[in-house]
């Protein structure tokens, strides 16, 4: 279980990629730089950290990244 606001941040060879925040087991935030998006980073990050519950609130993006991942999507 993961306590309030917990930041995950990916590295990639030594470079910032990104980060997951996370809230009592819900995704508050997922940001990954545009240079490092499409090699799996967001999806490493939610795997690392336990595979939390989608957030009710996503963008059309988020919204399409979480049914790619799967678990717990609110309001399907």
């Amino acid at each position: 279980f993961l306590g309030e606001n917990e930041y995950t941040v990916a590295y990639l060879d030594d470079e910032y990629a990104g980060f997951i925040r996370v809230q009592r087991n819900e995704i508050i935030e997922v940001s990954v730089l545009p240079q490092h998006r499409r090699k799996g980073v967001a999806t490493a990050l939610y795997n690392h950290v336990g595979r939390p519950n989608h957030s009710l609130f996503r963008t059309d993006e988020g919204n399409a990244w979480a049914h790619a991942v799967g678990g717990f999507i609110p309001n399907e």
